[in-house]
């Protein structure tokens, strides 16, 4: 079963006791987070909430690169400011962190290009060319171009 939450940024506490409500039972738990302010303060919290549980998988989400003129340049900073945000927490020292955008992904489905206008051609081709998918983030953006 997939469950899609409001996340936990709301002052009533409506969102969090649904968020909560959905997480109970959950194996593992993707939490989307910007590339623009990856991990903040309530971003940190959600995470610790559900990292809770000992059996449960947290993987995190870098959404927006698609934002980013150049994600290759950008990646390893993200990358290495959420491990050390996490390092003080115990199971969450090895989170795994994944990057992409749902803006292209949504577009690849619908069939659509992302590189029809300057700053998406320039973020997708820096990105496709530089990914080097499933490697670990710190060399991406650092090697010889």
């Amino acid at each position: 079963m997939f469950r899609d939450t409001p996340g936990g940024n709301d002052t009533f506490l409506t969102r969090e006791e649904v968020t909560l409500q959905a997480l109970r039972g959950a194996k593992v738990c993707v939490v989307v987070l910007s590339a623009h302010e990856a991990l903040n303060t309530t971003d940190l919290a959600l995470i610790r909430l559900i990292a809770n549980a000992e059996s449960r998988q947290v993987v995190l989400f870098v959404n927006r690169i698609d934002e980013l003129h150049t994600p290759s340049e950008h990646v390893a900073g993200i990358h290495e400011g959420i491990h050390k945000t996490l390092r003080p927490y115990g199971r969450l020292r090895d989170v795994k962190v994944v990057f992409g955008s749902a803006r292209w992904a949504a577009m690849a489905l619908q069939g659509e290009r992302p590189d029809r206008d300057d700053d998406g051609k320039t973020a997708l081709s820096d990105w496709a060319s530089n990914c080097d998918v499933g490697a670990d983030p710190q060399g991406i953006g650092q090697r010889a171009r």
